[in-house]
């Protein structure tokens, strides 16, 4: 049988998806139809991010969903969409921004819905692949372990001694062997296969996805993805080629890059999914912006600077950002993902005692408050005999036009460097 040289644009069979679609919002209750099945599938899966309780008659819900957005499909191939409050153009926005779509241009339906943005940004991994497909694989050097007749490589005494004491004719070797059984190959089979899964009605994706995992198939090895292995296949300077389509295998394979998978191999789940927890990207969002805007000698972490507030250490505090000076930590930052402020003043009063405790648990005299909208609210500046503090409140607007997220965002870095610099002169050292 002659082999095939191009993907095919269609295919001839359908599956049909049982129910019809559910549509949700981020954030909002609606009254659904689901089975007794579907329901507890969605409570032991996503009962973090989805409240469910019955609705009068049988089969009937009232679904809430979390401050998530994106596509769960359920065992059936029912697919649940939960639009973003934002428009999901400022989604992608804030995924680029995050550092996770930085080496790609947004879909083509992104600005329509996530649906679009999903399925736009499968339709874009697999042309990727295809692409590459087309200029070539790259091939990589694998460390192999294998028991041979000869020696190849170096001995494995250790090995050697423990299992094969008495034979001549076996030999434990470790060598290097160039092989297109890479990691990166494999993490793009990996996401080829879920776009397979997750394509839904659209047969033509679907055969093209097909074809080209067919052909990565022949040289790749069909195990399942270890924990960190996703994360651990980037582009080297050699293969330039794989930049995007890595990156794009990875927010599909985790979910965007921010969302909560539920635990197994990657090839386990029958059920692929998207989602974005809203939280944690405009977490992510606030602290990548400092990082890279706030002035020398001015730098800011986003991780291991958790420190405990007492002698115990049940307390444990770990903001979203500290900021640190040439003597040490000046100022801690949390991100405050509350996109309605309804009638409530901010800062709130928890948000308030949980800034307090950041000051005292690192010593500093300044924290920050970053809400995702405007916000119009004076400094909160505390004075008690030696202690002394004072809480900004800075917003940044996510439902504004896409394309002033970024200079927002770099606006609000200044905005801290500006308040840090007044308060050093300000408060009493």
């Amino acid at each position: 049988m002659a082999a095939e040289t191009t993907p095919p644009m269609a295919v001839a069979d359908a599956e049909g998806l049982p129910g019809s679609p559910l549509h949700l919002r981020e954030g909002s209750e609606h009254c659904v139809s689901l089975t007794d099945l579907e329901a507890q599938w969605l409570r032991s899966t996503y009962g973090r991010h989805l409240d469910l309780l019955r609705h009068g008659k049988r089969g009937a819900w009232a679904l809430r969903a979390g401050r998530i957005c994106g596509i769960i499909t359920l065992p059936g191939g029912r697919r649940i969409y939960i639009e973003p409050r934002v428009p999901v153009r400022n989604v992608w926005t804030l995924l680029w921004l995050a550092g996770e779509v930085d080496c790609i241009a947004p879909p083509a339906a992104v600005a329509e819905t996530f649906a679009g943005l999903a399925d736009g940004m499968m339709e874009l991994f697999v042309t990727e692949v295809a692409r590459l497909i087309g200029s070539g694989v790259a091939s990589g050097y694998n460390h192999v372990e294998r028991v041979l007749p000869c020696v190849r490589g170096r001995l494995d005494l250790q090995r050697q001694l423990r299992e094969l004491p008495h034979r001549l004719d076996r030999f434990a070797c470790r060598f290097s062997e160039l092989s297109r059984d890479t990691l990166e190959n494999r993490v793009l089979a990996a996401a080829l296969e879920l776009v397979v899964r997750a394509a839904g009605g659209d047969l033509s994706l679907r055969a093209r996805a097909a074809w080209c995992l067919r052909t990565l198939s022949s040289t790749v090895a069909t195990r399942p993805l270890k924990a960190g292995e996703i994360a651990a296949a980037r582009a080297g300077l050699a293969q330039r080629q794989y930049r995007v389509p890595l990156a794009l295998a990875r927010l599909l394979l985790e979910g965007l890059g921010v969302s909560h998978r539920p635990a197994g191999h990657l090839r386990g789940p029958a059920t692929p999914t998207l989602l974005v927890e809203m939280p944690r990207l405009f977490e992510r969002v606030v602290c990548r912006s400092l990082q890279q805007n706030l002035p020398l000698p001015l730098r800011a972490s986003s991780g291991g600077h958790s420190r405990a507030l007492d002698e115990s250490g049940h307390a444990l505090l770990s903001p979203d950002a500290l900021i640190e000076g040439p003597d040490g930590p000046i100022c801690v930052v949390d991100a405050k993902y509350k996109p309605d402020s309804g009638t409530r003043r901010e800062p709130s009063a928890d948000d308030t005692y949980q800034m307090l405790a950041y000051c005292i648990g690192y010593g500093v005299r300044h924290a920050v408050l970053v809400y995702p909208r405007a916000v119009d609210a004076p400094p909160l500046r505390i004075n008690s005999g030696s202690f002394n503090a004072t809480i900004h409140t800075l917003g940044l607007d996510l439902s504004a036009d896409a394309r002033s997220i970024k200079p927002e965002a770099a606006r609000l870095a200044a905005q801290v460097a500006e308040l840090l610099a007044e308060g050093a002169q300000v408060l009493p050292r």
